[in-house]
């Protein structure tokens, strides 16, 4: 359990990415057991989402999907359903700080059955994140805490639905705990407060709400001082990278706000077509502290463009649009097919090389069946 750390990218994603032999991938492999009719639990490796999929969910986009090693305990009763469950996201092994260090994830998540029709989705979720020390890092290094001793939580609340023409969404995170790094002799406490805010707002333009236009914003926390003990730059977890972020995976979470606009029509039952407009700026100039943060994760956005210094002169991160469409089958087949181009701002622009300032395209298709 908990392979991370032996050849896989990052926690999560199971790839083996750094191992030069071929091999096979195991993304799903779990045991199941029926306690009775309200209570199931499942144990191996296994996909999790909560909500909305803005903290936790399996991003079945990758060519690696997101996958846990743990446990997952579904009760469900009248007014809800909860979920119970304890995951090893990362095994260190030998030769660290911590005698056979690990980090590890406890959380519960409620999902609200009983609720006013103009509301169709309330969930609440608390997530226990605990790191063995590991290293000599320190809180302004790019990975996130890297070394240090974690005892932090996640609190989040996700609301969604829908009024005559009105349809809304709103999902919020707190993160908080305390940190622990060690150089030498000097031991540092750190103090996490992060925080996120993703909402959308929408209204059919048409009484047969075929036709829908959806205002989105976001924003979320970044630290402006590299070398405080106050960490404040958000770490986006496990979230729906498309979903929640456009298709160009160019721009992620942390220290990040963004606004994006979204036109879509059904054309038929089974067909919708989408076009979406975003744009993205830093929240805060200067961030080292966030795991995705723009200017402590330069290499999420790609070899197009520049490496971003620590205090940049400018926040914009640039405009990105997307063209989408949706085809469903009685059969359970679904397609999606997507034509995409990032326009880079002037945070990413390399006045040393302006031909990595151009736009970048990206088509992307899926096919995906429920059985």
């Amino acid at each position: 359990l908990g392979s991370t750390g032996t050849g896989d990218s990052t926690d999560g994603t199971k790839n083996g990415i750094s191992d030069t032999q071929n091999m096979i991938l195991v993304n799903r492999a779990w045991g199941a057991w029926k306690y009775s009719n309200v209570v199931n639990f499942q144990f191996g490796r296994i996909g999790l989402a909560i909500a909305d999929g803005s903290v936790m969910s399996e991003n079945d986009w990758e060519q690696t999907p997101t996958s846990h090693d743990g446990i997952l305990a579904n009760w469900e009763v009248n007014f809800g359903k909860f979920q119970f469950f304890a995951i090893k996201t990362n095994e260190y092994g030998p030769g660290f700080i911590s005698h056979d260090a690990e980090k590890n994830l406890y959380g519960v998540s409620l999902d609200i059955k009983i609720l006013p029709e103009w509301i169709k989705v309330l969930n609440a979720h608390l997530i226990q994140i605990v790191k063995d020390e590991t290293g000599t890092g320190n809180n302004s290094s790019p990975a996130y805490l890297a070394g240090a001793k974690l005892n932090e939580q996640r609190a989040g609340l996700t609301i969604s639905g829908d009024k005559g023409r009105f349809l809304y969404r709103l999902s919020g995170a707190y993160v908080f705990g305390q940190g622990i790094t060690q150089a030498g002799t000097t031991t540092t406490n750190l103090d996490i407060s992060e925080y996120m805010v993703d909402a959308n707002l929408g209204f059919a333009l048409n009484t047969s709400q075929s036709f829908k236009s959806i205002f989105g914003f976001h924003l979320d926390s970044g630290s402006t001082n590299a070398t405080s003990t106050d960490v404040h730059g958000y770490e986006s977890f496990y979230y729906d990278t498309h979903e929640h972020g456009g298709f160009m995976d160019v721009v992620r979470w942390g220290n990040l706000t963004s606004a994006n606009l979204a036109l879509t029509f059904a054309a038929a039952d089974d067909i919708e077509l989408g076009l979406t407009y975003y744009y993205f700026t830093h929240t805060v100039k200067s961030d080292q502290n966030a795991p995705t943060g723009q200017t402590a994760s330069p290499t999420q956005f790609g070899p197009e463009y520049k490496t971003l210094t620590a205090s940049p002169s400018t926040t914009e991160l640039g405009h990105e649009v997307d063209l989408s469409f949706k085809k469903s089958f009685d059969s359970g087949l679904k397609f999606l097919g997507v034509a995409s181009g990032f326009l880079p701002g002037s945070a990413l622009k390399n006045a040393t090389d302006p031909k990595q300032d151009r736009v970048i395209f990206e088509y992307f298709a899926q096919a995906s069946i429920d059985f």
